[in-house]
């Protein structure tokens, strides 16, 4: 097992796989956003380590003044007021119900990213 050397309170996943997992308990961004590095190969050719950057965006407020502007037997259109700019790309997932009997919620992405009219048909 390769040494990795982590913060207080952090765990390392020792799974051997393509991928490198480091679990960050209760990470806030203020306290663990940076750049990090971890060991991946140790062998007699030398070591290796990646480099990587850790960003955690904070939730962002939700959107507001959601108003429905059309409606039709087969389609909704609706707009909402995005959410002040933190810097953070916002992007939007709309969840919903046709109105049949034994039918289930669907989501669909909003797109292009930080669109704040969309339509469901």
């Amino acid at each position: 097992m390769l040494p990795c050397f982590l913060r207080q309170g952090y765990t390392f996943n020792k799974t051997v796989s393509d991928q490198l997992e480091v679990n960050i308990p209760n990470a806030t961004s203020a306290d663990n956003d940076g750049m990090y590095v971890c060991q991946v190969v140790q062998n007699s050719n030398g070591d290796i380590f990646q480099p990587c950057e850790l960003n955690l965006a904070g939730i962002p407020d939700p959107p507001s003044s959601i108003q429905v502007l059309n409606t039709t037997l087969e389609s909704i259109t609706m707009c909402w007021k995005a959410p002040p700019d933190k810097g953070e790309q916002v992007s939007y997932r709309i969840r919903y119900k046709p109105a049949m009997p034994d039918t289930d919620y669907k989501e669909v992405d909003v797109y292009p990213t930080g669109a704040t009219c969309f339509s469901v048909t």
